[in-house]
């Protein structure tokens, strides 16, 4: 279990670091202009990606999560929920990145999408715990 947890960290641990790098090196400038006073029209839009893309990301988590049998091997179900991990961290990186890129003036919504990245991240309490009460 150690060498499979190393392996999700290491992605999960890749996924944060490159939004991080990219928020600090790209998003930089936009910290001073980033305004909620300037919304309207399709803006309102860009307020509601964070939370569309939490509730897409936990609806797909849960839904890979299905997939997990008693009958299943350590081996199969760990990969279910690699996938399921991996398409939830997928989600939320890729949200950050659109408010990054498409709506910079609210960069501080990307900033909280990287928090929640982070705190999401895998322990192997969380995989124990998960494997084993989809039995």
């Amino acid at each position: 279990m150690k060498e499979k947890l190393k392996t999700i960290s290491i992605i999960h641990l890749g996924l944060c670091a490159g939004l991080i790098f990219a928020y600090y090196f790209i998003g930089k400038d936009y910290f001073k202009e980033a305004s909620f006073n300037d919304v309207s029209g399709m803006d309102y839009l860009y307020l509601f990606l964070p939370l569309i893309a939490y509730y897409l990301s936990q609806f797909l988590y849960q839904n890979q999560l299905k997939n997990l049998s008693s009958s299943q091997s350590e081996d199969e179900k760990f990969m279910i929920f690699q996938t399921a991990s991996i398409m939830r961290w997928a989600i939320i990186e890729g949200c950050a990145f659109a408010i990054l890129f498409i709506a910079p003036q609210f960069i501080y919504l990307g900033v909280l999408l990287i928090v929640y990245l982070v705190i999401i991240r895998p322990t192997e309490s969380q995989i124990n715990t998960v494997l084993n009460s989809r039995n």
